[in-house]
C-alpha cells in the first residue's frame, strides 16, 4: 500500500438513501452491493442542503452553505476565502481531479482542483462519459496519490421532457422488470457503468466514498406519480420564442450605457415565464387538495408541480436522507452504523483517516470515533438553501435528530413551525408541533445555538455577467431545479 491512499469521491446526484440500501430498494446494483460488503455504511446520513450548489459547497468546505458560498450577482460561488478540503489535499502532495456537469462550473471548481473537466447535459455514464473517465486512468493522468471528485448527474434525466428521455435514456430505463420505478432503473444503469470504472481502482490503496449531494422525490414515485410528474415537466417546459430571440439580440448588442436596460429586459422576460408557468401549474395544486389521498402523496404532487417555486418546505427527508459509504484501507468491512451523521462530516473524516491536517474551525467533524465503535448521534442543521439567489421565496431552516425533525421559516419561530415524529411518521405527514410544545422548545433551543452569531447573509462579489446567470438558469431549468 502507498503511504497515502488514493481517494475516489463518488457523488451520485439526487440518489436517495432508501434506494441505495433497504427494503424499498429493488434496483440491480451488483457493483455498489460489492462495495457495501467491503465497507462501512452510515444508514442515517443527512445532507446539508436540498439543492446541489449549496450542498456541494458545504461538502467541499465542511461549512454550512451560508458560510460556504458567496453571492455573485445572480449566482452563488464557493467562498475561496474559506478552507477548502481539495486544496488542503493538494498542499499535502495529492494530485486533485474533478469531473462534473457544466451546470456547476461557475462554482469555480477549476480553481480548486488541479484537473477539472465538465461535461454537458447530454453526457451520461451509459453513453460517452464512462469512456471520458476511463481515459484519465488509461492515459496515465492519475499520478498517485490522487483525489478524484466524480460528480454524476445521470438521475437528472428524470427531469427531461419525454422526447429527450426517449432519445438519451439507457436500455434499463425501458425495462420494467422487478417492479422498479424510473429512479431505480436509472440507478441500475449507473451501476452497470460504475463496474467498468471500479475495475480500474485498486481497493488495497484507494479510499472510496459513495454518497449524494441531496435526495429527490422521484425515488418515491409509483407509476401513476411518474405519469403525473412527466405531465408537469411538459407543462413547465418553455421554449424561447421569436420575441425573446429579438429582445436578446438587441440586449446583447446594446452599448454599455444601456446595460441597465439589459438587466430590466432579462428580469421582465424571466418574470413573464415564471407567471405563465405559475398560471399553468396553479390548477394542479388546487385540485390536489380535494383528492382523497395521503398527505405524503399530496406533497409529492405539489413538489412535482412546483407552483411559485415553493409549494412546500424543502426540508423533508425526501431531499435530506442520503447514502454514505466508506470503502478501503482501515475501513471495517460489512458494517452498517445507525448513528446520525452529516455530509459536512465526510471530508474531515477522510482527512483524519489519511493524516492530513486541517483547520478545526468548521461545522463538520470527523466520524473516526464512530467508525471505531463509539455510538452517538450528531444533530443535523437543515438549510433550505437554493441554487441561485433569484429563486429564493421563503428561507427554511431546521434541526434533525434521529427521533424528531423540527423546522420553520428563518425569521419566524412563532408561525409555520413543523415537528415530526420520524419513528412513527417516517413520511412526515402529521405535524405535531402544536401538541408537543415541550419538544418544540427543546428543538428550538438546539436550532438557536446553531443560529447564534450567524446572519445568513452571504458575502457579495460582482464577477458574473447577466449572460452567464441566464445561461445557468436555463441549465438548471433543464435539470429540474427551476
Amino acid at each position: 500500500m502507498v503511504s497515502k491512499p488514493n481517494v475516489l469521491f463518488l457523488l451520485l446526484d439526487g440518489l436517495r438513501a432508501d434506494k441505495f440500501l433497504g427494503e424499498k430498494k429493488s434496483s440491480i446494483t451488483p457493483n455498489l452491493d460489492s462495495l457495501l460488503e467491503k465497507g462501512t455504511y452510515f444508514s442515517q446520513a443527512v445532507a446539508s442542503a436540498s439543492g446541489t450548489i449549496p450542498a456541494v459547497s458545504s461538502i467541499m468546505t465542511s461549512l454550512y452553505s451560508h458560510k460556504a458560498l458567496v453571492k455573485d450577482n445572480n449566482l452563488y460561488r464557493i467562498n475561496t476565502k474559506n478552507q477548502n478540503f481539495p486544496l488542503e489535499f493538494k498542499k499535502n502532495g495529492y494530485n486533485t481531479h474533478a469531473t462534473y456537469q457544466d451546470v456547476i462550473s461557475f462554482l469555480n471548481l477549476n480553481k480548486i482542483f488541479d484537473d477539472a473537466s465538465g461535461y454537458d447535459n447530454y453526457s451520461f455514464l451509459w453513453k460517452d462519459l464512462t469512456d471520458e473517465i476511463l481515459n484519465k486512468f488509461d492515459n496515465n493522468m492519475m499520478q498517485e496519490p490522487w483525489l478524484y471528485y466524480l460528480h454524476l448527474y445521470d438521475l437528472h434525466i428524470l427531469s427531461f421532457i419525454h422526447a429527450e428521455r426517449k432519445k438519451h435514456a439507457p436500455d434499463e430505463f425501458f425495462d420494467k422488470k422487478m417492479n422498479m420505478n424510473e429512479h431505480e432503473r436509472i440507478v441500475s444503469a449507473i451501476d452497470r457503468s460504475l463496474g467498468r470504472i471500479l475495475a480500474k481502482i485498486d481497493l488495497e490503496k484507494t479510499l472510496i466514498i459513495v454518497t449524494a449531494d441531496h435526495g429527490s422525490e422521484s425515488g418515491a414515485y409509483d407509476e401513476e406519480l411518474e405519469k403525473i410528474n412527466a405531465q408537469n415537466i411538459e407543462r413547465r417546459f418553455h421554449k424561447d420564442g421569436t420575441s425573446f430571440k429579438i429582445a436578446h439580440k438587441i440586449a446583447v448588442s446594446s452599448p454599455t450605457f444601456l446595460h441597465p436596460f439589459r438587466k430590466k429586459l432579462s428580469f421582465y422576460y424571466s418574470e413573464k415565464i415564471r407567471k405563465n408557468t405559475n398560471k399553468k401549474m396553479k390548477p394542479i395544486i388546487q385540485s390536489v387538495e380535494t383528492q382523497n389521498i395521503s398527505n405524503y402523496r399530496k406533497r409529492l404532487i405539489k413538489q412535482s408541480a412546483r407552483f411559485s417555486g415553493d409549494v412546500e418546505s424543502p426540508l423533508y427527508d425526501d431531499r435530506f436522507r442520503i447514502p454514505l459509504l466508506f470503502v478501503g484501507p482501515n475501513i471495517p468491512s460489512g458494517k452498517i452504523l445507525s448513528s446520525q451523521v452529516r455530509s459536512i462530516d465526510i471530508f474531515p473524516t477522510i482527512a483524519e483517516l489519511i493524516g492530513i491536517p486541517y483547520e478545526k474551525n468548521i461545522d463538520g467533524q470527523s466520524l473516526l470515533p464512530i467508525l471505531n465503535g463509539e455510538k452517538y448521534d450528531i444533530p443535523a442543521f437543515l438549510d433550505g438553501a437554493v441554487n441561485a439567489p433569484k429563486f429564493i421565496s421563503k428561507e427554511w431552516i431546521g434541526i434533525r435528530l434521529p427521533a424528531y425533525k423540527y423546522f420553520r421559516l428563518k425569521n419566524n419561530s412563532k408561525n409555520d413551525s413543523y415537528l415530526f415524529d420520524l419513528k412513527n411518521d417516517p413520511n412526515e405527514e402529521h405535524n405535531i408541533a402544536n401538541k408537543n410544545m415541550d419538544i418544540v422548545t427543546k428543538m428550538e433551543d438546539i436550532l438557536v445555538k446553531y443560529l447564534s452569531g450567524h446572519s445568513f447573509k452571504h458575502e457579495e462579489i460582482h464577477e458574473s455577467s447577466d449572460e452567464e446567470a441566464k445561461r445557468v438558469e436555463k441549465e438548471l431549468q433543464k435539470l429540474g431545479y427551476v
